[in-house]
């Protein structure tokens, strides 16, 4: 089947009547960032243990200890095949990168590049030393997108990324920033791709430098010596394996020997590799995809630690899944996968994907999915809000505000609490708010800038929804 060019990436709300290039011009607004951004990179550091949070409740065991019935499977094996298949084919905000036809509309992809520059363009971007990039700046841009004399029919080759691999808005590695100036947020960092992602690739820069790919989250620009490319049966065959692991630690090693002695690279949590010879009892052998001289692909053995893999996806349990967020408690903020970590709609994507859940890339597409417990209108009363929390399952309930996503841990003498990648929070102040920079993974309220002109946590949340087949 032959899927639609989209950018699903930026974190906005977007209206079901937009498709196409006018879709992702409006989208241009906030590129990838899972998390609300852009906030001034002053503030004042937050304490280690946010307000309201005690420290027992930074284990996991806390939280299983206080859930009604961790263990019990939330879903089949095939009932996640079958909610990953209505993301694909219903909601369209996952692509399946081996049903592509063996070309691609280049009008389509034309009219994408052209308007993805000018909404870049039109906005009031900056370099990090301050200064607004020229006109050369765009002209030089446009000449490297190579878009104006596409052909009809645009053949689409396939591949996989050999490491990680920034995923970029332009093909380049300048990066432009709010006014604010806050290096953590490149707004032409679209998203971070793990080893071994399939791709489709439609397009080359003028350079050379880089490709024009489709990956099942997000379009964008990837350079291409971070890009195998393999033949539709190769990527079949290696993503098709049934015999495979997935990577259950926040960052799982590889190496190139079984004495696990020459570090060759990582995958972050959720990452899924065939299994090769059956390793040993303390290591596991996979395949990982490597790049040719010549640009094409073959696949090598590597080796990991066996306690950070588990063989077929864990079973979906709340157990599970509470076991599997704490895994990134503190781990550093990234916008758009900055640094190799994780903005809050990565950190929810991760954790599923240790069950096989294909969840989209961004929040706005991810509270899409699953069955609704509660939508609020901004100005729903405070016990509307708690109840419907107090319906929800922990463990498996993604909660929803405008940019931002976190993870329902459960209430404690009737406040809500979470688990969330998060940048800052405001606090009322005597005379006007602070910004407490968090920068991290953390567990805390949703009465979380309750006080201040945007609200608290709870007061902003617009849906509740667990992950699991249902209306």
């Amino acid at each position: 089947m032959q899927m639609r060019l989209s950018l699903p990436c930026p974190d906005r709300p977007r209206s079901p009547r937009l498709t196409g290039a006018l879709a992702m011009l409006l989208a241009l607004g906030l590129f990838a960032a899972g998390c609300a951004g852009g906030r001034p990179a002053s503030g004042l550091p937050a304490e280690s243990l946010l307000p309201g949070t005690l420290p027992e409740m930074n284990t996991p065991g806390y939280w299983i200890g206080r859930h009604p019935d961790p263990d019990r499977l939330i879903m089949t094996p095939d009932e996640i095949a079958g909610l990953n298949a209505r993301i694909i084919s219903e909601l369209r905000t996952v692509r399946y990168i081996p049903a592509y036809a063996e070309a691609y509309p280049g009008e389509i992809l034309q009219e994408a590049l052209a308007v993805t520059l000018e909404g870049v363009r039109s906005k009031n971007y900056l370099l990090l030393d301050g200064r607004r990039p020229s006109d050369r700046f765009f002209e030089a841009m446009a000449d490297n997108l190579d878009s104006k004399a596409l052909p009809e029919a645009l053949p689409v080759r396939f591949g996989f990324t050999v490491g990680p691999a920034n995923q970029r808005v332009l093909p380049t590695e300048v990066g432009l920033y709010t006014p604010s100036l806050n290096a953590g947020f490149d707004r032409l960092q679209n998203s971070l791709l793990d080893l071994a992602t399939p791709l489709a690739v439609l397009h080359e820069s003028a350079d050379g430098q880089w490709l024009y790919v489709v990956a099942p989250l997000c379009t964008g620009w990837v350079k291409r010596t971070q890009v195998a490319l393999c033949s539709r049966w190769q990527l079949e065959h290696f993503l098709f394996s049934e015999d495979f692991v997935v990577a259950v630690s926040a960052k799982a090693d590889l190496y190139a020997d079984p004495g696990l002695r020459r570090h060759s690279g990582h995958v972050r949590m959720g990452v899924r590799l065939p299994r090769w010879q059956g390793g040993s009892p303390t290591v596991e052998e996979v395949l990982v995809p490597v790049r040719l001289m010549d640009g094409g692909c073959t696949f090598k053995t590597a080796y990991m630690r066996r306690e950070e893999v588990h063989e077929d996806f864990l079973p979906y349990t709340a157990r599970h899944a509470i076991h599997q967020a704490f895994r990134l408690l503190h781990a550093p903020y990234g916008w758009g996968g900055m640094y190799g970590e994780q903005d809050c709609s990565r950190f929810i994507q991760e954790v599923f994907a240790c069950f096989g859940i294909n969840l989209p890339r961004n929040s706005s597409l991810q509270a899409e999915v699953g069955r609704l417990k509660a939508a609020f209108a901004s100005d729903a009363p405070r016990p509307a809000r708690l109840e419907a929390l107090e319906r929800a399952l922990p463990g498996i309930t993604t909660l929803r505000m405008n940019g931002h996503i976190m993870l329902l841990l459960g209430l404690v003498d009737g406040e809500p609490f979470a688990i969330h990648a998060t940048w800052a929070f405001s606090e009322p102040a005597s005379r006007s708010t602070n910004l407490r920079v968090v920068n991290r993974t953390v567990v805390s309220s949703l009465h979380l800038g309750e006080g201040t002109p945007g609200g608290s946590l709870l007061e902003r949340l617009t849906t509740v929804r667990e992950v699991r087949a249902g209306p």
